[in-house]
């Protein structure tokens, strides 16, 4: 499996993953994460699809490819996304223009 650290605007860092056999025509799957950003379970999650011949782009919202692991900490980052509908919508486009 290949794994690439896509850095794109505003320090986001997301994760794509292929198989690099696959990599020219498996098809593209976007998976925005819960508010935890780039866990344990979003990464296990990503390889089985990859496993199933897709290739996953994971976005990363908060910026610097975050893995938050305790509740405060997440409900500090979602935070300024509750208040700021427009924010989501730049970083939702980011990611996927990325991808």
């Amino acid at each position: 499996m290949e794994k690439s650290i896509i850095e794109h605007h505003e320090n986001l860092k997301s994760i794509h993953l292929a198989n690099p056999l696959d990599k020219d025509c498996a098809p593209l799957i976007v998976l925005f994460p819960a508010f935890e950003g780039h866990s344990e379970f979003i990464l296990t999650y990503s390889h089985r699809l990859v496993d199933q011949g897709f290739q996953v782009f994971i976005a990363d919202m908060y910026g610097n490819g975050q893995n938050l692991t305790s509740l405060s900490a997440c409900f500090a980052a979602v935070e300024p996304f509750l208040s700021d509908r427009e924010l989501v919508r730049k970083r939702a486009l980011e990611n996927v223009n990325a991808a």
